[in-house]
């Protein structure tokens, strides 16, 4: 079961108010983030539809080249983090997300086509709002990823699996400080000082896991695990024994909504 969910609006809570960018860090970056923000783009999302041949290496170039520029230019040090083959846990969630994204694609061809453009019905703003939530990362976009980190000279790493674990070991293994990403997978498998919330004036919500445990605290209902998480330190692995756990009690939606609301 993934964490994507809910306890994420907790801990940013928790956390506070916005903070600037810790800088003279080592971060560890999800690169999925700016992927997705770069294709719910108006202009990258109508190049996406056009045709798999158009290629998208100039949008993406633009953006990628944007916050790569923010990081260094706030001074952080960024070793990007791509996802690797997809593991078989997440085969359930990877067909469901295929399966919403072609069901917004039969409802965006009963409104679009290339030559309906110019129909005095035309409804720009509702045919972009469905090509937004049709788009992913195809096999040539993975590619031009590649190629523009190695016009970047940036430092990037495909993990072997799912990001997030290779996210998390680069930060458990203290090659970086903290990790910028917004999947909330990442607090219950250990990450601390996450950067989430990302915005250009170079703010967002640090989240680390004495905030995790804030929400644990609060949300436990077992007496008697709730006693013991209010003794155990963070780094200990009884702490983790209980965050494994409440994440998968928990569940996606109860983790994300906690988190940020």
């Amino acid at each position: 079961m993934g964490i994507d969910g809910n306890i994420c609006a907790d801990a940013k809570a928790e956390s506070g108010k916005r903070v600037p960018f810790p800088n003279q860090k080592k971060v560890a970056v999800d690169l999925l983030i700016p992927i997705v923000r770069c294709l719910q783009n108006d202009a990258a999302a109508n190049m996406f539809h056009r045709s798999p041949a158009v290629p998208l290496f100039h949008p993406l170039l633009k953006y990628l080249e944007r916050f790569h520029s923010m990081l260094i230019d706030s001074r952080l040090i960024p070793i990007y983090v791509l996802d690797g083959a997809q593991e078989s846990i997440k085969e359930g969630t990877h067909i469901e997300r295929e399966g919403r994204r072609a069901k917004v694609y039969e409802e965006l061809l009963k409104i679009w086509t290339p030559s309906t453009c110019n129909d005095e019905d035309y409804d720009e703003a509702s045919v972009l709002s469905l090509k937004k939530q049709c788009t992913w990362v195809r096999p040539d976009i993975f590619q031009s990823i590649i190629l523009i980190l190695k016009k970047l000279r940036a430092s990037y790493i495909v993990a072997p699996g799912q990001a997030d674990a290779q996210l998390v070991s680069l930060q458990t293994n203290k090659i970086v400080d903290c990790i910028l990403t917004n999947d909330s997978d990442i607090l219950f498998l250990g990450g601390n000082n996450v950067i989430m919330d990302f915005q250009w004036d170079r703010t967002c919500n640090l989240v680390n896991q004495e905030h995790v445990k804030s929400v644990m605290l609060k949300h436990c209902g077992d007496h008697h695990a709730r006693e013991i998480l209010s003794e155990c330190s963070i780094d200990s692995v009884e702490f983790a024994s209980l965050r494994a756990v409440f994440a998968t009690f928990m569940g996606n939606d109860f983790v994300k909504t906690t988190l940020y609301h």
